[in-house]
């Protein structure tokens, strides 16, 4: 009974990807032939002011990360120098207790650190929105403008003919739309811990 039922649902399911592929090509073949345009969409995100703009901030959001890292990793460093060498004058439970409290404090900065780094990742998904949101009319535009159907990156293309190239017009709507952009930081403590 068991194998019955398996080999009725594979029989459907084998059944169910054959309407699926008839009606896709059916449907392929009612379809008019693509009409594409590209993007260099590198030179978008390099050239365009809020590219630009989002590049220098992610920069200067690394090297604030890293500063606080290794700024961490000193602090640490530097605390078990000081354990280390008050552990000959202090008694065992005391020497205990600080060292408890040097881990507490370790990890308390680490857990800071790691908070501040998804906080970081969460204003780069936000602004990755926006500059989505600010796109995709001028990418309705282009695709209304020339008549096309499709709009590829350029460095999906292996190939190509004749293809309109929208790059320089998407820079400069978007320079229109968006001259610049904002890395909004949650509040500290508001994002989950990864």
């Amino acid at each position: 009974m068991k194998n019955g039922n398996i080999a009725r649902t594979w029989l459907a399911a084998a059944a169910a990807l054959f309407v699926v592929g008839a009606a896709s090509y059916a449907s392929a073949q009612e379809t008019a032939a693509a009409k594409i345009i590209i993007v260099d969409l590198r030179e978008v995100q390099k050239s365009s002011k809020a590219g630009q703009d989002f590049a220098r901030q992610v920069e200067t959001l690394r090297a604030d990360l890293e500063a606080d890292k290794q700024k961490l990793e000193k602090q640490a460093a530097d605390a078990e120098q000081e354990l280390s060498r008050q552990k000959a004058i202090l008694s065992d439970a005391a020497f205990e207790e600080k060292r408890k409290a040097a881990a507490q404090q370790f990890a308390d900065s680490r857990n800071n650190l790691q908070d501040k780094a998804n906080r970081v990742q969460v204003a780069l998904g936000n602004a990755d929105r926006d500059l989505q949101s600010a796109l995709n009319p001028v990418y309705q535009a282009l695709l209304s403008k020339y008549g096309a159907n499709m709009i590829l990156d350029r460095s999906v293309i292996v190939m190509t003919g004749q293809v309109t190239d929208v790059t320089r017009e998407v820079i400069s709507q978007l320079d229109q739309k968006m001259p610049s952009i904002k890395l909004n930081m949650p509040a500290a403590g508001s994002t989950p811990r990864q």
